[in-house]
């Protein structure tokens, strides 16, 4: 085991290197690949995804699910049409055009 991963602006500790390597594992991917989300995002949001998608995937394989029809009535939504639809439709929105003017 490397004591530190490092590249040119980058040196990652001991104890940093296996946080990254425990995460990578969990998430089925390298630490080289893990560092980049670990670098955009912090470590402990990459576990927090990693482990609730993780429980998520154990609740599908499980058969714990609820269809999204009946997800979307009991908080409350139409069937069927997502708030961003909603945005996108609505006319104090224009119309599903943007409200910033293009840059282009």
């Amino acid at each position: 085991m490397p004591t530190a991963v490092s590249a040119p602006l980058i040196s990652l500790g001991r104890t940093n290197y296996r946080r990254l390597e425990a995460l990578a594992k969990q998430a089925g991917r390298t630490p080289q690949t893990m560092i980049s989300f670990v670098l955009r995002d912090g470590f402990d949001y990459c576990e927090h995804v990693v482990r609730e998608t993780a429980r998520g995937l154990a609740d599908a394989k499980a058969g714990r699910l609820i269809p999204h029809g009946q997800a979307m009535a009991a908080l409350g939504h139409q069937a069927g049409m997502s708030e961003w639809s909603r945005m996108r439709t609505s006319p104090s929105l224009g119309h599903g055009r943007s409200q910033h003017p293009s840059k282009y």
